[in-house]
């Protein structure tokens, strides 16, 4: 997908936050939503706008770093972000301290920004990757059960789509852009992806009341996206 992943910035000072914005907007990979010193903005922005990653700064302003990964764990865990730590050279924390949090890498600074970015460039390409794999897998062996024919395009596109949406559950997709998305990755019109999608449903219920196509899109969707 060419959806961006969205970083969300909290470190202890105005400087800090803009030097590390403008390297991940140099990426082309990310989009920067929000960037602040303040930790309580920063939770907040957090359980509103579900960044896919978090760059959190041992130094913030309030909360506490105790609290502040304490109230990331209520976040539901499909919406809750992966957390890169930054701690001060100074603080030369031991493994018994940092194993009390709960991150996907910490980076001691003064250091490169751009080894930062480029870390979780690394982590999301091999995460979504595997994502893929695994929800393609599961997602067969569902339509299959819903007797969606798989010589149909409509099959792919239902393949797709559903990919899309649970590739970003904090968000949602309405029927035309879904349909948009896909007619763009297999190089077709917006409304061969309904029609197929349609005469897809239509022969796996025969004699049953149909869903709509966003309907089913999002049921296939949801359910693997729970069981992964």
């Amino acid at each position: 997908m060419s959806r961006k992943k969205s970083v969300l910035i909290c470190a202890c000072n105005n400087d800090m936050c803009q030097l590390l914005k403008l390297r991940f907007l140099e990426s082309g990979y990310f989009s920067v939503i929000d960037s602040t010193s303040d930790g309580e903005r920063a939770l907040m922005s957090t359980k509103q706008l579900y960044p896919d990653l978090l760059i959190l700064d041992y130094e913030m302003k309030r909360p506490d770093i105790n609290s502040m990964f304490s109230r990331i764990e209520e976040i539901s865990e499909c919406c809750r972000p992966q957390i890169f730590l930054l701690i001060p050279y100074t603080r030369n924390l031991s493994a018994k301290e940092l194993s009390c949090f709960s991150f996907k890498k910490c980076f001691t600074y003064p250091c490169d920004y751009d080894t930062i970015v480029e870390n979780g460039i690394d982590i999301f390409s091999k995460a979504g990757e595997s994502f893929k794999m695994n929800f393609e897998k599961k997602a067969a062996l569902l339509l299959q059960k819903e007797s969606i024919p798989k010589h149909l395009s409509g099959y792919k596109y239902l393949m797709e789509a559903s990919f899309i949406v649970a590739s970003s559950p904090q968000q949602y997709h309405g029927a035309y852009e879904l349909y948009a998305e896909v007619a763009k990755t297999y190089k077709t019109k917006v409304s061969n992806v309904e029609r197929n999608i349609r005469t897809a449903l239509t022969q796996g219920y025969v004699g049953e009341k149909k869903p709509t196509n966003l309907a089913f899109i999002y049921y296939i969707a949801n359910k693997i996206l729970y069981e992964l």
